[in-house]
C-alpha cells in the first residue's frame, strides 16, 4: 500500500510532504525534491522549516501548529521555499492532519513562482500603462478602440467614453494626410509593427505631428487580434529641429538660404541640370560702397539695408530660383532649369535697376551700386566650384571697371 500511495504522489503535479509534529519530513514525492533542488533520500529527516526562507518562518511554524490544533483542518499560508542552486520558489502550503495518518501532517505545496512574476510582471505593465506620458490604445482585430491609458487624453484631448468602439482614424486630421493614413491603417496587417509619423487633430481641433508606433498581437492562427499604438505628440521636437536646422542653413540678417544652403542648392541645380540637359545660371552679386554705409551710419542701417537689398533681388528672380547671401556683403542667385539663358541678363538688369535706386531707412537717403558676375553651366563650367570661381572672378571683373555693371567674363582680372 504505501509503494502504491507513493507511486500516485509522484505522479500528481504538486509537492507533497509529510512532517511530524516536531517539524521533520518523513516523506517526500518527486515534484517536492524538485522545488527544493535535492534528492527525495536526502530530504528525508530534514527539519521542514530549514527549507523555508528566513523570513517566512515564524508563518510557517504558525500554519504548522494550527495544523495540528485544528485537526482535519486545511490551514495554509504563502511563502518563499529555498531551491537549491536557483531563486526562492514562491509557493502555497495547504497543511492538514488527518485522523488516518496519525500524527503526521500532510503538506500539499504548490508553485506559484510563475503566476507571481506574471503578475508581477502584469502590475509593472500596468503601471506603466497608467503613468506613462505617451498615449496608448488598443484595438481589436476590426481596429475598434477597446480601451486608452489616461495619457491618451492629455495628448488627444479626447475622454474615453468619445472614442471606445470607434477607429483610430477619428484622430487622423483631414486633407494632405491621406497616405499616411493608409500607412497607419493597413500595413500592420501584413506586419507586426509599424511606426511612423502622422498628422493628428486633438478634439479642439488643434492639428499636431505624431510619431505613431503600432504593435500587433496576433493568435495561434496568425491572425491580428489586438493592435496596440502607442502615440507620442512631437510637435514641440519638430518645431526645436525646424528651428536649429534653419540657424543652421538661413542667414539671421536676411532671412535668405546662407552659403552652407547655396552650395547645397547649386549642387543639386547642376546635377538636375545635367539629367535633364538644361542650362544653370549663376549670379554673383557684390553690394558697391557697402562698407561705407557702416562707416557712416552704424551695422543697425547696414543690416536694415542688406534685408532690403535681398527683397530687391528676389523680386527681380522666379520664385523658383535660389537667392542667397552668401557674404557680408555679397548675394548669389541660382537661376536653374533655364532651356533659354536670354532671361538671365534681363534679370541681371533688373537687379542692377533695382539696387540702384535710393534706399530710405530711418530717415537716411542712401544710394548704392551691385557688381554682378554671371556663370552659365555648362558653357562656362561644369562643376560647383569651377562655376562658382567663374562667377566671382567675373564679378571682379564688373568692380575693376567701377562697379554698378555686370559681366559674363572675367575680362582684365587677374587669376
Amino acid at each position: 500500500m504505501p509503494d502504491t500511495s507513493n507511486r500516485i504522489l509522484d505522479r500528481t503535479p504538486v509537492g507533497h510532504f509529510a512532517i511530524d509534529p516536531q517539524g521533520v519530513l518523513t516523506e517526500v514525492n518527486h515534484i517536492g525534491a524538485e522545488l527544493i533542488g535535492k534528492p527525495e533520500l536526502t530530504l528525508i529527516g530534514q527539519t521542514f522549516e530549514d527549507l523555508v526562507a528566513s523570513d517566512d518562518r515564524p508563518l510557517f511554524r504558525r500554519t504548522l501548529t494550527r495544523a495540528f490544533a485544528e485537526r482535519a483542518q486545511i490551514t495554509s499560508c504563502e511563502l518563499s521555499l529555498l531551491s537549491e542552486g536557483s531563486d526562492p520558489r514562491f509557493v502555497r502550503v495547504q497543511a492538514l492532519v488527518h485522523p488516518s495518518d496519525g500524527d503526521l501532517c500532510r503538506a500539499v505545496v504548490i508553485d506559484l513562482t510563475d503566476r507571481r512574476n506574471t503578475e508581477k510582471e502584469l502590475e509593472i505593465i500596468g503601471s506603466v500603462y497608467h503613468t506613462v506620458d505617451e498615449a496608448i490604445l488598443v484595438a481589436d482585430r476590426e481596429n475598434r478602440i477597446l480601451t486608452v491609458n489616461p495619457a491618451f487624453t492629455r495628448v488627444t484631448g479626447y475622454p474615453p467614453e468619445d472614442v471606445i468602439g470607434r477607429s483610430p482614424d477619428l484622430l487622423l486630421a483631414s486633407g494632405p494626410g491621406e497616405e499616411r493614413r493608409d500607412g497607419a491603417s493597413r500595413v500592420p496587417d501584413a506586419a507586426d509593427h509599424w511606426q511612423g509619423e502622422v498628422r493628428h487633430r486633438r478634439k479642439d481641433g488643434v492639428e499636431y505631428v505624431a510619431w505613431v508606433s503600432i504593435h500587433c498581437v496576433r493568435d495561434d492562427d496568425d491572425r491580428v487580434v489586438r493592435r496596440i499604438s502607442v502615440i507620442r505628440d512631437v510637435t514641440r521636437q519638430k518645431e526645436v529641429e525646424e528651428a536649429i536646422w534653419k540657424r543652421a542653413n538661413y542667414d539671421f540678417v536676411t532671412g535668405l538660404p546662407n552659403r552652407h544652403l547655396f552650395q547645397d542648392r547649386l549642387r543639386q541645380g547642376i546635377r538636375k541640370a545635367q539629367r535633364n540637359g538644361l542650362s544653370l545660371a549663376l549670379l554673383f552679386i557684390d553690394l558697391d560702397q557697402f562698407k561705407d554705409v557702416n562707416d557712416t551710419y552704424g551695422h543697425q542701417i547696414g543690416d536694415a539695408l542688406l534685408l532690403e537689398a535681398a527683397i530687391r533681388i528676389r523680386s527681380c528672380v522666379r520664385n523658383t530660383d535660389t537667392t542667397a547671401r552668401v557674404g557680408g556683403d555679397e548675394f548669389a542667385v541660382i537661376m536653374a532649369d533655364l532651356d533659354d539663358t536670354g532671361r538671365v541678363e534681363s534679370a541681371v538688369r533688373d537687379i542692377l535697376h533695382q539696387l540702384s535706386e535710393a534706399f530710405r531707412i530711418d530717415g537716411h537717403e542712401i544710394r548704392i551700386s551691385a557688381s554682378i558676375g554671371v556663370g552659365v553651366f555648362p558653357t562656362d563650367a561644369r562643376e560647383p566650384g569651377e562655376l562658382l570661381r567663374f562667377a566671382d572672378r567675373a564679378m571682379y571683373g564688373a568692380k575693376s571697371k567701377g562697379g554698378g555693371d555686370y559681366r559674363r567674363h572675367a575680362i582684365d582680372v587677374s587669376p
